[in-house]
């Protein structure tokens, strides 16, 4: 969920396709409906949510919670 609208409107700016898939869920969010349905787009997610994580929810998405933990664990290690 984005729960921004900034948020919103840097994921249209780096991904217009994306606008088609966006349902308002409040007066400042939105869902974000697709499928993460490979290796590249989990980490294109993935790099869009740790530059946004203030402004973006992953709850819904174990799969995507997973790929950002490992990704997090990696930056960590080499700190």
């Amino acid at each position: 969920t984005l729960n921004t609208v900034r948020a919103k409107n840097i994921l249209v700016e780096q991904y217009p396709d994306s606008a088609i898939c966006l349902d308002k869920v409040g007066s400042t969010r939105w869902r974000l409906r697709t499928t993460l349905f490979n290796k590249l787009s989990l980490e294109a997610a993935c790099s869009f949510y740790l530059a946004n994580s203030d402004d973006v929810d992953i709850s819904a998405s174990p799969v995507l919670k997973s790929t950002v933990t490992v990704r997090v664990e990696k930056i960590l290690a080499n700190i």
